[in-house]
């Protein structure tokens, strides 16, 4: 299975974020979402979101693929106060993931 066959990144994005990378309670809103291939053609999506709670707001780069039937992610991120301070680094970290298989 690809991610393709999953959905769209919006899709993708949507679901991941409201089911299992924000804590139940938390209100959450996908900012962005991308995609990208590495040289071999495998698909990545990437993404980029907020979560709140009464206590903290946070904002946080996610990349997933699927490779050999598994589902490998990647997640930073930081509180929204320090977000313009970490958002460059963060970004490269995102970009320099790749599986290797």
């Amino acid at each position: 299975e690809s991610l393709a066959e999953i959905g769209s990144p919006d899709e993708v994005a949507k679901t991941l974020v409201s089911k299992a990378l924000a804590i139940p309670g938390a209100q959450a809103k996908v900012l962005k979402t991308a995609q990208r291939k590495d040289k071999e053609g495998h698909l990545y999506y990437a993404l980029e979101y907020v979560t709140k709670t009464n206590s903290y707001e946070r904002h946080a780069l996610t990349i997933v693929t699927i490779t050999q039937g598994k589902f490998y992610t990647l997640t930073t991120g930081s509180s929204e106060r320090r977000w313009q301070k970490m958002k460059d680094r963060l970004q490269t970290t995102v970009d320099s993931f790749n599986v290797y298989y």
